[in-house]
């Protein structure tokens, strides 16, 4: 039950809370008072998305929070689900700052608002004036009749199979799009992998190659510039090594006179062990160098062909064209990889459809003997509202394909009068027809879902009379069950309310504001009687307020 709502900094509300009952509450006020707005605000707080242009003083956030009394914690697999603290109170709070920033929150925790809908959308129901369009969708024409069923279990079940049944088909198109596409693919993809098979792609395999080619390439040089190197260390005369043997022998015999000399004597030493083996290094070198032509054309062929694969597969590096051999062989065994997973996918889909045929057939069976039911609950209601002739012939029909609310199709169809042909709600109902007819389907909804709480948005446009009055007994009615707010412009709807609410407008010279309050006694006598006659009140209009409230 909607407890309490406050706003504050929003469009033309500078501050406002009031309390509410339970039962049947009205609203009322003048064109123009604000009424709208409040239903705004409210619905921001149930998560509706925000447009900042609503900010009274734009340099303040706007605060639009709404309590709600709930005893029964109706909604506690929705608060484990968020991690949410459920209480009694359950406060919805709606934050919009002037940086263009919108937060929402749930007992003072911060969530989505996706999450606040979610919840809002439970707490709720609000019926605007255009809303009655809804009676068109054959979404909502099957949600009415599932409502009268009392199929929210079974359709439950039918939906989570539903929603496994659309992305096993999901998974099962792609598959088929890609095994087509290898198909297609597959002669120019095993060309690619036996032209790159045969190619040593292991690391370092193109620095290898490199080298090689510079060594074959500049045989004749390395071998001419050896030859000198070999005469430099060994030759008698002016080799470094003879050098070095002649100063060994000449440090080693100073090394006896003092550490200074022994110092060097050991430093020479070092030296002839190192350059020696450098020397025997590049002899041995010299002796393995050859040239040879056709070892060199080999090599320069790998690396033309290694040069040549890299462009054609747009890669910088072996690696690279390595890993482009692995995506290739692997887009060729793609196609048997795939129809294992295929086969499995469709014995998936097998058994789901199983289910969904079971269950769609135990949705339809109880759509069917609801139907007369709410075909006669529906006329019975529309008598009193001023269509006595009214009646539905709701038809249910089936293309075997399986859908979100089951396999069946669903048409109202409607005649107002006596020899009347049936037709389309869209085509042959008026829309003063069809605000009664969204009103009994309310009333009759009550009986069967969980809402704790409907508004309805000046539902009554368009009527007078002895239909306003019975339209008022009816929205009284369903508050035995929940609690109901209309806001209304007919003085019979309004004396039907348990609790009245004003909605008003005040103009200080500075800036004009939207006020609310709960009128009661004289007040709403006042109140009713310029609803009948306008304003000045007549004593007339006083004498009927007050006959409309006794009754």
């Amino acid at each position: 039950m909607l407890q309490r709502l406050e706003i504050h900094n929003f469009a033309i509300i500078q501050s406002l809370s009031v309390e509410f009952g339970p039962g049947f509450s009205v609203i009322t006020g003048e064109t123009g008072a604000g009424k709208s707005i409040l239903l705004e605000g409210l619905s921001l707080a149930l998560g509706k998305r925000a447009d900042l242009s609503v900010l009274k003083d734009s340099s303040q956030k706007a605060v639009i929070e709404a309590l709600f009394y709930m005893p029964a914690k109706p909604f506690k697999d929705f608060f484990d689900l968020h991690d949410l603290d459920q209480e009694s109170e359950l406060r919805l709070r709606r934050e919009l700052t002037p940086s263009g920033k919108s937060r929402a929150f749930i007992n003072d925790t911060p969530v989505t608002l996706e999450v606040l809908s979610s919840l809002g959308g439970q707490l709720i129901d609000i019926h605007a004036q255009h809303q009655t369009l809804q009676l068109f969708d054959q979404k909502n024409q099957l949600s009415i009749l599932d409502g009268l069923a009392d199929v929210s279990s079974v359709l439950a079940e039918y939906t989570t199979n539903y929603q496994e049944y659309v992305a096993i088909n999901k998974k099962i198109t792609q598959i088929n799009r890609e095994t087509a596409e290898a198909i297609a693919q597959q002669d120019y993809l095993s060309f690619l992998a036996e032209e790159l098979s045969g190619v040593d792609l292991g690391e370092g395999v193109y620095e290898d190659l490199v080298a090689q080619e510079q060594e074959l390439a500049n045989a004749s040089e390395i071998l001419a510039q050896l030859g000198q190197v070999d005469m430099l260390w060994n030759e008698e005369q002016v080799g470094v090594l003879s050098g070095l043997k002649q100063l060994r022998s000449i440090y080693a015999r100073l090394s006896s006179i003092g550490p200074f000399y022994e110092d060097l004597a050991r430093r020479i030493e070092a030296a002839y062990i190192e350059l020696n083996d450098i020397a025997q290094e590049s002899q041995r070198k010299a002796e393995g160098v050859e040239s040879d032509p056709n070892q060199l054309q080999w090599v320069q062929d790998q690396l033309a062909q290694l040069d040549r694969l890299m462009q054609k597969h747009q890669v910088a590096t072996v690696s690279a064209l390595s890993e482009k051999r692995q995506q290739i062989n692997r887009s060729l065994g793609l196609m048997e990889d795939q129809q294992f997973l295929l086969k499995d996918l469709q014995a998936s889909l097998a058994k789901v459809q199983i289910k969904l045929e079971t269950l769609s057939g135990a949705l339809t069976q109880a759509r069917k003997k609801a139907v007369p039911v709410l075909e006669k609950e529906l006329a019975a209601l529309l008598g009193p509202l001023g269509m006595p002739k009214a009646r539905f012939s709701i038809v249910l029909s089936s293309d075997g394909q399986y859908k979100p609310q089951g396999r069946d199709q669903i048409e109202f169809l409607f005649s107002a009068n006596s020899g009347s042909a049936f037709g389309p709600l869209s085509k042959v109902a008026s829309g003063g027809e069809l605000s009664r007819i969204m009103l009994s389907v309310k009333s009759i909804l009550v009986r069967y879902t969980s809402w704790p709480t409907i508004i309805f948005d000046e539902i009554d446009s368009g009527v007078s009379g002895a239909v306003s009055n019975k339209m008022g007994e009816i929205m009284a009615q369903m508050a035995d069950r929940l609690q109901v707010f209309s806001i209304t412009h007919l003085p019979q709807v309004a004396a039907c309310g348990l609790h009245h609410y004003k909605v008003y407008k005040q103009d200080d010279g500075i800036s004009t504001q939207t006020h609310m309050l709960k009128i009661e006694a004289d007040e709403r006598v006042l109140e009713i009687a310029e609803m009948l006659g306008g304003k000045p009140v007549v004593a007339s209009a006083v004498a009927h307020a007050k006959q409309l409230l006794l009754r």
